[in-house]
């Protein structure tokens, strides 16, 4: 099955998320979000339209702020969150 890349985009047209979508439209592989600055905020794989697997999200300033995994769309496992200087603040665990 074929792939193309998508873009979505916040109100004013600055671009929000992009990443392949297959010939449904359905999200599929590596898709990075964006803050409306530009800013990378978080970047993962999706399988048939639903988060999968190991994600990063960042701050605006461009810090960690939080990583896991999902499986299916749903959190899995153990999530970590860090704060702004970069240590971990928590960790959180998901079944």
């Amino acid at each position: 099955m074929s792939t193309t890349v998508s873009e979505e985009q916040f109100s004013d047209g600055t671009i929000s998320g992009r990443g392949p979508v297959d010939a449904h439209g359905v999200k599929s592989g590596r898709w990075e979000f964006y803050y409306r600055s530009g800013t990378l905020k978080g970047v993962g794989e999706f399988v048939d339209g639903a988060m999968n697997g190991d994600w990063v999200w960042t701050r605006e300033d461009g810090t960690l702020m939080r990583t896991g995994t999902f499986v299916a769309g749903e959190q899995r496992g153990q999530w970590k969150t860090y704060d702004s200087a970069g240590d971990l603040a928590r960790t959180t665990d998901f079944h």
